[in-house]
């Protein structure tokens, strides 16, 4: 035993080495609840040190159960918010412990209503029946007119006489729209021929009563009396440009009925006759 003023003392039969001076340093900060203080006392004016310590065998890290028991709380709910952990299972010699989260959280409050950021004419000029698409490289919003076509229909319908190798049963306007477009024409009209040495088509023409492009026919029979109904579109082989016509200019189109062959001429009636053009945007 080293020469100090240490001595030694019996309490409830257990021998004990007591250090009456000496000099105990604690690590701060320091936890007072803590079950077990390791002290290092040293003769006066001596050092010590831990000795070497064996490791121990790793352990295994906890695991957490992902579904949390979350209690979202009322704004004005005087609970406090909490958050606790549960022991689901014990550790073992092959895993670690695990745990489940129970969690308490209040929600935020009602704010005050925002002033809308989004308004027409954020975006041009408005206009009614427009809407916001992307711009053709997709870089912004633009006003656009949506691309739907309506059907129009002639005021009128006439009636066609004897005698005539060619008439015009009717005529249907068509306003600018936002968009090209082509027109589909529909028709239909009974042809009472005069004799038998003629044949007569049912034909929709583009901005030109006797000359405009052909944008819809129906063919006809020699000498016979018949109903023809028109298939709408371009000839073949026909111009892009043959049919299109561009955003912001009008149309007309009219329905003629007009001999292809023959020396007979034929009759139509408008009671009998029918026609309507719809617009068909281009994408």
């Amino acid at each position: 035993m080293p020469s100090t003023d240490w001595y030694e003392t019996t309490i409830d039969g257990q021998d004990w080495l007591i250090v009456p001076t000496g000099q105990l340093r604690i690590p701060l900060p320091f936890d007072p609840s803590a079950p077990v203080i390791i002290a290092v006392a040293p003769p006066l004016g001596g050092i010590a040190s831990f000795g070497a310590l064996v490791k121990g065998d790793p352990g295994f890290p906890a695991q957490f159960d992902e579904d949390v028991d979350f209690t979202p709380l009322e704004p004005d709910d005087p609970t406090a918010d909490f958050a606790s952990l549960t022991l689901v299972s014990p550790a073992t010699d092959v895993s670690g412990p695990s745990y489940k989260l129970a969690l308490g959280l209040h929600k935020g409050a009602k704010g005050d209503d925002g002033a809308a950021v989004l308004t027409p004419s954020d975006y041009g000029t408005p206009a009614p029946g427009k809407t916001l698409i992307l711009n053709p490289d997709g870089s912004a919003f633009i006003l656009a007119t949506p691309k739907v076509g309506d059907t129009y229909y002639p005021a009128s319908l006439n009636n066609t006489a004897s005698g005539n190798p060619t008439s015009t049963l009717g005529v249907v306007a068509i306003p600018p729209q936002d968009f090209d477009w082509r027109p589909k024409a529909f028709a239909q009209t009974m042809i009472s021929p005069t004799g038998s040495n003629v044949r007569v088509d049912v034909i929709a023409r583009l901005n030109g009563e006797s000359d405009g492009n052909d944008v819809g026919r129906g063919f006809g029979m020699s000498g016979a009396t018949e109903r023809i109904s028109i298939t709408p579109g371009a000839p073949a082989g026909s111009p892009d440009e043959w049919d299109r016509v561009p955003a912001g200019q009008s149309a007309t189109v009219h329905l003629r009925v007009e001999r292809q062959s023959g020396s007979d001429t034929f009759t139509t009636s408008a009671t009998t006759t029918r026609f309507a053009v719809k617009v068909d945007p281009i994408p």
